[in-house]
């Protein structure tokens, strides 16, 4: 359930905002990227999550991934960047290869690749200790028609903590599962927004806003 703890109505008249200690219905649904069936959840990829609010007007849909860089700006080159982290079709095999020759053509996704590659982002020590970043720009509008462009971040009280390689490997042999939260207390999640208010600035500072650069 999400409940609200500031007045952000002069930016939104979206109900779902309309007042402090407003609730929320919600569901969340973790999952990995690049894994396949029957895979570890302490094999190395990006952690996504899909977040459904069920609102007095409608459903509202935010999906978020556990980085705060994404590997493409073009959604052209979506299925590519996809099919790199994936088995050969060739040898159903694991290609480095096919990996590194994606990374090395399409440079703003460099920084993407790296970040997978540390233990904070690639191997999260459960899905609590893991903070999520909204993948795309959303806008408010207020009562007002007023517009303000936003980025949504999740910041976990626990931290966003790793595994080294050789943690995960041992886990993933003891076939523990991590995600499971039965015996744990319930945990709050923060969502932060990031505003931008002025449309004509935007358009000088809309880099700042593109999927490939720190959100």
């Amino acid at each position: 359930m999400s409940i609200i703890t500031n007045d952000i109505t002069k930016y939104s008249a979206a109900k779902l905002f309309s007042k402090i200690g407003k609730e929320t219905q919600l569901f969340v649904r973790m999952s990995g990227t690049f894994t396949e069936r029957g895979d570890a959840d302490t094999t190395r990829d990006i952690r996504g999550f899909a977040i459904k609010f069920y609102t007095e007007e409608g459903n509202w849909d935010l999906l978020s991934i556990n980085l705060p860089v994404f590997g493409l700006r073009d959604a052209k080159v979506g299925p590519d960047s996809v099919h790199s982290l994936k088995r050969d079709p060739r040898t159903s095999m694991w290609n480095p290869t096919q990996t590194w020759d994606y990374v090395a053509t399409h440079p703003e996704g460099l920084h993407f690749a790296i970040m997978m590659y540390t233990d904070r982002i690639g191997t999260p020590l459960t899905f609590r200790h893991m903070h999520g970043y909204g993948c795309n720009t959303f806008s408010f509008v207020n009562s007002e028609k007023k517009r303000f462009w936003c980025k949504f971040h999740l910041i976990s009280e626990l931290g966003a903590k790793g595994m080294s390689q050789e943690e995960a490997k041992l886990i993933a042999e003891m076939e523990i599962l991590l995600s499971s939260n039965a015996r744990r207390r319930r945990l709050q999640i923060p969502l932060y927004v990031r505003l931008h208010q002025s449309m004509e600035t935007f358009g000088l500072s809309a880099h700042r806003y593109r999927n490939s650069r720190i959100k």
